[in-house]
Formats: C-alpha cells, sequence, structure tokens
C-alpha cells in the first residue's frame, strides 16, 4: 500500500474512534436521563396513589369515630343496640358489615351486610380473627391488617371501637375504591401494588414487585430503586409510605422498558 494511501485511511480512522466514543457515550448520558425522568414519574405517581388511599382511610376512621361517639352504645337499651349495626351500615357507604362485639370479641347478635356480602356468619367470624390478629390503635379505633373473606376477591379492612365499654362496633370495609385506583394507575409494563406493614400483598402486584426486594422499603419513600427479580428482569421502582395503616405503595416497571 502506498504510503499516501496508508495515511489517507490513518486520517479516516483517527477521525471515527472519537466520534464513536463520543456517541457512546452521548447514548449512556441518554438512557440515564430517561431513566432519572422515569425514576421521577414513579415517584410522583407512587406519592399520588399513597395520598389518595391516606386520604380515604382517615374519612372511613373519621365517619366511623364521629358516629359511634355520637351513639354512646353503652348507654342505649338492649333493643336500641340492635338497631345500631342497621344505622352505622346505612351511614357507612364502604361498609360491607357491620355487627356487635362483647369485649372478649364475641358476637352479641347477629350481624347486619349489605347485598354483596354471601355469608354474615362467615365474614363476621373473619372480622373477629382480623380484629384480633394485628390490631392497629388508631385514636379511639382499632384498625386490622387488610383480609379477605371468600369468595369476594376485593380484601376489606376492619373497623372496631376500643374495648373500653362492654360493647363494640365493628365494620368490615370494602377496599374496592382503592382497588379501582390502582387499576387505573397500571399500565402496560407497569405495576403498582399496595404492601401491608407485613409485607403481603394488599392490592394490585405482578411478577415485577416481589416483597422480599422491596422489603427494607416498607414505610417508606425511596426512588430510583433498583433490583432484579427471581426471573431476571432488572426493574426500577419508587415507593411511598400510607401512614394511618403503615402499608406501602410500590410502582415498578423493567429498566428497558423505561429506558426506550
Amino acid at each position: 500500500m502506498r504510503l499516501a494511501t496508508r495515511l489517507i485511511l490513518y486520517i479516516a480512522l483517527s477521525s471515527v474512534i472519537p466520534l464513536a466514543v463520543l456517541g457512546g457515550g452521548a447514548s449512556t448520558v441518554a438512557v440515564n436521563r430517561i431513566l432519572e425522568k422515569t425514576a421521577d414519574l414513579q415517584g410522583r405517581t407512587a406519592e399520588a396513589i399513597a395520598v389518595h388511599v391516606d386520604t380515604w382511610v382517615r374519612l372511613q376512621l373519621e365517619l366511623v369515630h364521629l358516629q359511634t361517639r355520637a351513639l354512646a352504645i353503652d348507654r342505649l337499651s338492649d333493643a336500641a343496640k340492635a338497631a345500631v349495626p342497621r344505622l352505622v351500615l346505612e351511614q357507612t357507604p364502604a361498609a360491607r358489615m357491620v355487627c356487635l362485639l362483647d369485649s372478649d370479641g364475641t358476637l352479641t347478635g347477629p350481624p347486619v351486610t349489605s347485598p354483596t356480602r354471601a355469608d354474615p356468619a362467615a365474614a363476621a367470624r373473619a372480622l373477629s380473627r382480623a380484629l384480633e390478629a394485628a390490631p392497629v390503635t388508631r385514636g379511639p379505633l382499632v384498625v386490622s391488617e387488610p383480609y379477605r373473606v371468600p369468595p369476594t376477591d376485593t380484601p376489606s379492612l376492619g373497623l372496631a371501637t376500643r374495648s373500653e365499654g362492654t360493647t363494640r362496633i365493628a365494620l368490615e370495609l370494602s377496599l374496592a375504591p382503592i382497588a379501582e385506583r390502582v387499576r387505573v394507575d397500571r399500565d402496560e409494563g407497569v405495576q403498582v401494588a399496595i404492601l401491608a406493614a407485613n409485607g403481603d400483598i394488599v392490592l394490585g402486584g405482578g411478577d415485577l414487585i416481589e416483597p422480599s426486594s422491596v422489603a427494607e422499603l416498607l414505610g417508606g419513600t425511596a426512588v430510583d430503586v433498583r433490583y432484579e427479580t427471581s426471573g431476571g428482569v432488572a426493574v426500577v421502582a419508587a415507593t411511598a409510605p400510607v401512614l394511618p395503616v403503615g402499608w406501602t405503595v410500590v410502582v415498578a416497571e423493567p429498566v428497558e422498558r423505561s429506558a426506550r
């Protein structure tokens, strides 16, 4: 090869190599910026869902508290007490069932249910067990972990007045309004879940959201969380807490999808 030809090739290669390096660096920067924007969007979504759930839960607690305080059930006659479950059910839109319990958690009368509750006795037993299992005290009320009563797929939340008197008012609340919010925020490739304080998935979920992968983040706020699922999928996620009940909202999607 002539010297002139070799010189031309050398000059050409000298100009191509820096451009290739620059192109690769620019691509990496672009991907990182996309991932940063994805993480920010995920954080905003998780926070918005958490605020929605927080507001809903606080509203239910306040609604039940105001009713039970106004009723002063231990001052009522037995006949008047028997009418309380129906009254509370009608004034609490999210309630599936209302019943009266004694201080030991035993039913003192038949439960009153909404038309969607198929087996009132089984629902009452499930509510009593949920309230005894891992209750959280919120002022004058006791709140259970979410639980399910077959054949209903949507989980329930148990509330009851604290056992300061001889009679307690207990309610089973449907989490259907929260389930609908989670459904709306889910998208193709984007998964949303609400986890209980013990790490169990309450609503939503998917193969990208493994409780073990986000166990250390429960109850906290985090963005740009990276982990790999048991199936080998790289995930970017964000979390936000629901303080009244100790739940955690998780929003996740594959890193490969978010980098597109």
